[in-house]
Formats: C-alpha cells, sequence, structure tokens
C-alpha cells in the first residue's frame, strides 16, 4: 500500500508546494494569481515576479505598499521573496522539498 501512495503524495506535495509560493506571492505583491487587467506581461503573476525575486531593487518595485515599511524590515521581506521564489520554480527539482 505504501508504495502506491508515494507516487500520489509526492505530485500533491510537488503541487501544493507550487500553491504556497503563489500565495506568497500575492502576499508579497498584493496582487491576484492572474490579473487581465494588468499591463501587458504582469498578468500571470508567477510570470512576472520570477526575474524581479532576484534583485532588491526588483523586490522593492514588486512589494505591495502596504505591508508597513519600514515596520517589517526589508530582511524579513526578502527572506519571504526567496522562499516564494524556489516554490514557483518551473521544473520541480528545483523546488525544496516541504518540510526544508
Amino acid at each position: 500500500m505504501d508504495g502506491l501512495e508515494t507516487p500520489l503524495m509526492m505530485k500533491i506535495t510537488d503541487i501544493s508546494l507550487h500553491v504556497y509560493g503563489v500565495v506568497l506571492l500575492e502576499l508579497l505583491t498584493g496582487r491576484k494569481p492572474v490579473d487581465m487587467t494588468q499591463p501587458p506581461g504582469q498578468e500571470n503573476l508567477v510570470s512576472w515576479t520570477r526575474s524581479l525575486l532576484t534583485s532588491r531593487e526588483g523586490l522593492e518595485a514588486i512589494i505591495d505598499q502596504s505591508l508597513g515599511q519600514p515596520e517589517i524590515p526589508f530582511d524579513s521581506i526578502a527572506k519571504v521573496a526567496a522562499i516564494a521564489s524556489m516554490c514557483v520554480q518551473p521544473e520541480v527539482s528545483h523546488r525544496p522539498f516541504m518540510g526544508e
């Protein structure tokens, strides 16, 4: 029975991890995962933020201003962004394990 459950559980974990990353991006940006009212190239939250999460300037550009900076240290926001970035990697093998 365990052998049959393992592949299914792995698939659910992969999907759950991606969804977790999307939720973190929603919290960081204040945007929906898909918003067709956004400018071209910004409709898909994951695609739009992927390259912006890798630099301080990019991250500052996408942060929802209602997050209350400077009350929330930028280092804390950057850590959440790094976790989100890892969780939404296109290749499942590049995502962290759920326990990490």
